[in-house]
């Protein structure tokens, strides 16, 4: 692997996994443009440009969109209150992703600066959403768990599909 495309994979798998928080814009974009294949615990895949959208106060970036469905999913989020209750956010955000990915794939939404593991399979779309001070991820997925290591409530995740919960646990299934 060159050590421009090694540079960008690395670059765009940071952002995938810390939100994009840490980087700047150009990197991340610099890094998507490349198609680099970025390697997850889910498998590899091809990384396009990203589509990204802003409201007043709200920021979504995609960084993975395999179904087509990123750009409307960050527009319809973007365009969300800024004025409402981080619960709120998060269940009408899952909500938008649920029914742009044609009802057909299980969403997550987690606060990133809370602590988790994921065995996530089948990931369609990926985003980084910033509301207010908070960076969350944004998962449409097919199958997987994902374990809340931190604090619960819908202020720091929601999730919506076929699931069952054990605990801080959701385990997804395929409908």
């Amino acid at each position: 692997m060159k050590r421009t495309t090694f540079a960008a994979a690395f670059l765009l798998a940071s952002a995938t996994f810390l939100g994009a928080a840490a980087l700047p814009a150009s990197a991340v974009s610099q890094a998507a443009v490349s198609q680099a294949a970025v390697s997850e615990p889910t498998g590899s895949v091809s990384v396009a440009a990203p589509a990204k959208a802003q409201g007043d106060g709200i920021t979504v970036s995609i960084a993975r969109d395999e179904i087509g469905a990123g750009f409307e999913i960050a527009k319809q989020i973007s365009a969300l209150d800024i004025k409402q209750s981080y619960a709120s956010f998060t269940q009408k955000s899952v909500d938008i992703a649920f029914n742009q990915a044609g009802r057909r794939y299980n969403v997550m939404i987690f606060n990133l600066d809370q602590g988790y593991d994921h065995r996530l399979a089948g990931v369609k779309v990926y985003a980084s959403v910033r509301f207010a001070e908070i960076y969350y991820g944004l998962w449409v997925l097919e199958e997987g768990s994902f374990a809340n290591t931190g604090d619960g409530g819908y202020r720091n995740w929601a999730y919506y599909g076929w699931f069952d919960r054990r605990g801080q646990t959701v385990f997804f299934r395929r409908p």
